[in-house]
């Protein structure tokens, strides 16, 4: 089962609430029984909670924490009450929420003020960072991992078949609920950083030259004419190459019926683009079920890990790995 109205930025909060980075978090656009299933095999536990506007509407919101305290904090302050965007309200959620106090009072008193920090670390943020703030620092690593685990999850769920357990097993231990919190449309970064890689290797039959050919991307349900998928900057083929590449090294702990075997030779290779060297051999992978197989140089490892499946040493080697091949031999 996975949703299809629920945005990236639902994936990425319970991340954050998951971690505890944010103790409380709250949805405001459309939910239903799918979006609490998926929080809840997130481990995470959720309330609806009425809420009037202006105008006399009545609007649910959704929370969702690791425990119930922070639950019953916010429904005891808000339930049925009317919203309101007061300074005493603003510092209230924003505790609940996990915000450094000084962001929430400068904004609170004089809103977007300059702050010194980069558009894409602000961007990912859930509140707006005060000038010369001492705990944003501290915070940002946190929001940073959430938010590329995010990323990497919504890619990989594109797979057209990826089973339940695999995801659950993922070292994250966070797939299966992530899959069923993402959509196609990602994350709506409005000036995402474009990323680009010297390993990055031109395919043929790649209409829009996201280093994926286009009879993959059917595979993988992407469209052939949409570069960047999730919008952030990064080029479908290369996220994938890297999210495959993460799979390989965590196994057999992130997969248990996959294997691996590294296949050393003798002899080395060099990167045709940054000059490093790697043994000349290759792994094995297995799915142990199926008794498929397929075999990797350690040479396309090394792209695989900047976000290439094509792969070129200077001693004239060179090839494609396919990622359709490999899908099915990790998948169960």
């Amino acid at each position: 089962m996975r949703l299809k109205s629920t945005e990236f930025d639902l994936l990425y909060l319970a991340l954050l609430t998951k971690r505890q980075v944010k103790p409380l978090s709250r949805w405001e656009k459309e939910f239903g029984p799918s979006e609490i299933k998926a929080l809840k095999s997130l481990g995470l536990k959720s309330r609806s909670i009425e809420r009037r506007l202006e105008s006399g509407r009545r609007i649910e919101e959704l929370v969702f924490s690791k425990s119930d305290e922070p639950i019953e904090a916010y429904a005891d302050a808000f339930e049925r009450r009317r919203v309101d965007n007061s300074f005493n309200t603003a510092l209230l959620e924003g505790k609940l929420f996990g915000y450094p106090e000084c962001c929430v009072k400068s904004f609170a008193t004089h809103g977007y003020l300059p702050n010194g920090l980069a558009s894409e670390d602000q961007e990912i943020l859930f509140y707006w960072a005060c000038p010369n703030c001492k705990m944003t620092p501290g915070l940002l690593p946190r929001y940073r991992s959430a938010h590329e685990e995010a990323k990497r999850l919504q890619l990989e769920c594109h797979a057209k078949k990826v089973s339940r357990r695999q995801i659950t097993e993922l070292v994250t231990c966070m797939g299966l609920a992530s899959c069923l919190l993402l959509t196609g449309c990602g994350h709506k970064s409005t000036n995402p950083k474009p990323e680009t890689d010297m390993h990055w290797i031109a395919l043929e039959k790649d209409a829009d030259q996201d280093y994926l050919k286009d009879e993959w991307e059917a595979h993988f349900r992407l469209n052939p004419f949409k570069r960047d998928t999730d919008r952030d900057g990064v080029p479908d083929g290369p996220q994938l190459a890297k999210s495959m590449w993460n799979t390989i090294q965590n196994c057999p702990d992130s997969i248990e019926w996959v294997q691996v075997k590294y296949r050393n030779m003798y002899g080395l290779y060099t990167c045709s683009k940054c000059g490093e060297t790697v043994n000349m051999g290759y792994v094995e992978i297995t799915n142990l079920q199926s008794n498929a197989s397929i075999c990797v140089d350690i040479l396309a490892l090394h792209f695989m890990e900047h976000g290439s499946f094509a792969y070129e040493a200077k001693e004239g080697i060179n090839g494609v790995v396919n990622p359709v091949e490999l899908d099915s031999v990790l998948s169960e």
